[in-house]
C-alpha cells in the first residue's frame, strides 16, 4: 500500500492492524482510533459493541 502511492511518505500513512483496533474500540489503554480510519457512526457502533463484550 505504501510503495504504491509514489508522492506520499511512508510517514504520512498509519498502519493498524485488526488487533490494534479492536484494543482501541474496546477502550484498552485509552486510546482511540484514528478518524481517518473509521467512519464515526461506525466507529460508535463498534465501540458499544466491544466495550460491552
Amino acid at each position: 500500500m505504501v510503495r504504491a502511492v509514489p508522492d506520499h511518505l511512508p510517514e504520512n500513512f498509519v498502519l493498524l492492524s485488526d488487533s490494534k483496533v479492536r484494543d482501541m474500540l474496546s477502550g484498552a489503554g485509552g486510546r482511540t482510533c484514528p478518524k481517518k480510519s473509521l467512519a464515526p457512526k461506525v466507529a460508535r457502533i463498534l465501540m458499544a459493541f466491544y466495550q460491552q463484550a
